[in-house]
């Protein structure tokens, strides 16, 4: 039985007119090539699956081949299928994740010094260089200061940052861009037929969507839906098979975070959460939507929209909102595709911060809310509450303390200056600020947890600090479970008292 191929693999571009989406580079690779004038060093950076090693191995046999045609390998003569085969001794490629060490870079080096064999150059294929050591980029360096003839390096790597200067100052660097979901999608049509199976283009788009920019991760996908044996491929199969959400959920969460509504969006997620969808991606899928919406608002121009499938209910979200509040549903629900990655139970994660997202935002509209009735014993404790502020104003006229605002300034401030995940945890909290220290309430574990750490600690601080003036302790409890000594304080949090000492 033949060996099955992935289809990253079968359909790997062996021509320079093959690669998606790196028009840029090709066009000046193909020129060195054409006019001789290839360099001694190369650096092709990307992220993953945009095409630096392919680039880099169709380069090899470029400038080898024995009859090439217009900067293009001809892919037929002895030396070109040699370099197709792994056949050729003078065309080596390394992985720098596995041979990081200098032993394995003097190895390099001293196999330099001798001519090709087969070839015209020899080339150096050096992937994920960014792995190697110290002192093995040291060995490295001095090859590339004084390159022997007809010999050439191409380094490839997803991380240039951490190559150092000295190595980048001796190459040719090539940026190669994430490739287009259209892009990716065209690719993936060309596969379906020649594998003789049929797929909605928007079918094709769903999974470049999900490739993130990587035509390897696309085609990997694609691999993944036609081995289960579909070959009809729909919209919905595609979005089944990845598990991602169908638009129309996409849209249904997006519209109950901009209306408000709390009880139909926990129904959705929870759908999405039991149909096992990816949250992540999920996540990500309505910060795109926000995103189509905030550009349709300000330009109306349909062409700039991803989500084209939704341009109906981008219209309608566009005409009920407003730029400030896009952008903050945008930085928000940003920052917390971050956080969900590493979370242990991000299902868990995601109903809690969007359920703090909408409880954030929401406008007061006393006119349709009946006034509440106070009872007695919350009269009473409000005008004890008022007592003890009036005294403390007071006093703080006579004192030279220079400390200001109440707890809505502190976390307003948090706000205004983007730590909207830090905002909206803190938004349904109270706090009893003293002069000596800060307390705050929450009403369950897993908010107390969030501001506890260390990074979010500081920024509350800062925030106080800019507030109220002062560098005050914070001390974080749950409501029920706060020490006895405090315990009259938050009996009258719990009766709705917003307790501001100072």
């Amino acid at each position: 039985m033949a060996q099955y191929i992935a289809l990253y693999r079968k359909f790997r571009p062996i021509t320079f007119d093959d690669v998606v989406g790196q028009d840029h580079i090709i066009k000046v690779i193909k020129h060195q090539i054409i006019n001789n004038q290839i360099g001694h060093a190369y650096l092709f950076c990307g992220s993953r699956g945009t095409g630096k090693t392919t680039t880099a191995k169709i380069f090899s046999r470029a400038i080898n081949c024995t009859n090439p045609v217009n900067g293009e390998p001809c892919n037929e003569c002895m030396v070109c299928k040699g370099i197709l085969e792994g056949s050729v001794p003078d065309v080596l490629e390394i992985d720098a994740a596995s041979n990081n060490s200098v032993d394995d870079i003097r190895a390099i080096r001293d196999n330099v010094i001798y001519a090709p064999t087969m070839a015209k150059y020899k080339v150096y294929i050096i992937d994920e260089v960014h792995m190697l050591s110290g002192s093995a980029f040291n060995a490295l360096l001095k090859t590339l200061e004084e390159p022997p003839e007809n010999v050439i390096f191409i380094l490839a790597t997803t991380e240039p940052h951490k190559i150092p200067v000295t190595i980048l100052s001796r190459c040719q660097r090539f940026e190669f861009k994430r490739i287009s979901k259209d892009d990716i999608a065209k690719r993936l049509q060309t596969v379906c037929e020649k594998n003789n199976v049929k797929a909605e283009y928007s079918a094709l788009l769903v999974i470049a969507q999900a490739a993130e920019g990587a035509l390897r991760d696309g085609l990997s996908l694609l691999d993944r839906i036609i081995s289960s044996g579909v070959t009809d491929i729909t919209e919905s199969i595609a979005r089944e098979m990845l598990g991602v959400a169908e638009t129309s959920t996409v849209s249904g969460v997006l519209s109950c975070i901009i209306n408000k509504d709390v009880s139909k969006m926990l129904v959705i997620v929870n759908d999405v959460v039991e149909s096992g969808k990816d949250v992540k991606y999920f996540v990500w899928e309505i910060i795109s939507l926000a995103r189509d919406i905030l550009i349709y608002k300000n330009t109306k121009d349909n062409n700039l929209i991803r989500n084209f499938t939704l341009l109906k209910e981008i219209e309608e979200l566009s005409s009920i909102t407003d730029n400030n509040e896009l952008s903050e549903i945008i930085s928000y629900l940003s920052e917390l595709e971050a956080n969900i990655k590493g979370a242990t139970f991000p299902n868990i994660l995601l109903e809690s911060a969007l359920i703090q997202l909408v409880s954030s935002e929401t406008k007061e509209i006393k006119s349709n809310i009946p006034e509440k009735k106070e009872k007695p014993i919350e009269k009473a404790a409000k005008e004890i509450v008022q007592e003890n502020k009036a005294t403390e104003k007071k006093e703080a006229k006579t004192s030279s303390s220079n400390s200001t605002g109440n707890w809505k300034e502190v976390i307003d401030y948090l706000r205004n200056t983007g730590k909207m995940s830090l905002y909206a945890t803190l938004a349904s909290t109270k706090a009893n600020i003293e002069s000596d220290k800060v307390t705050v309430y929450f009403s369950q574990e897993f908010g107390k947890n969030v501001i506890e750490k260390p990074e979010n600690m500081s920024a509350l601080k800062e925030s106080i600090l800019a507030v109220i003036g002062k560098d005050i302790p914070v001390k974080c409890l749950v409501a029920g479970k706060e020490d006895k000594n405090e315990s009259s304080q938050i009996d009258l949090i719990n009766l709705g008292v917003d307790v501001n000492i100072l």
